[in-house]
């Protein structure tokens, strides 16, 4: 079998991104129902702007911390 911390890494991010789509679907759903089409769109696009200057954020420090270790051994 393959690495056992990878793929269970990979199960958490596949149920996330599901949770994640589902969230955003019952969203979009009451959002369209009460408030119309335009305000739809415009609610699920701020999300998705949002999530992703946040996770792009956070894969930035990230490779920092990555970058930093690498360094260390450079060092020793």
């Amino acid at each position: 079998m393959g690495n056992p911390k990878r793929t269970k890494n990979i199960i958490i991010t596949i149920c996330m991104f599901l949770i994640a789509v589902s969230l955003s679907a019952a969203i979009y759903y009451f959002t369209y129902t009460y408030f119309g089409k335009k305000v739809a769109y415009f609610v699920i696009s701020t999300i998705a702007t949002i999530l992703i200057y946040f996770s792009s954020g956070i894969l930035k420090k990230q490779n920092e911390k990555k970058q930093s270790l690498f360094d260390k051994d450079k060092i020793l």
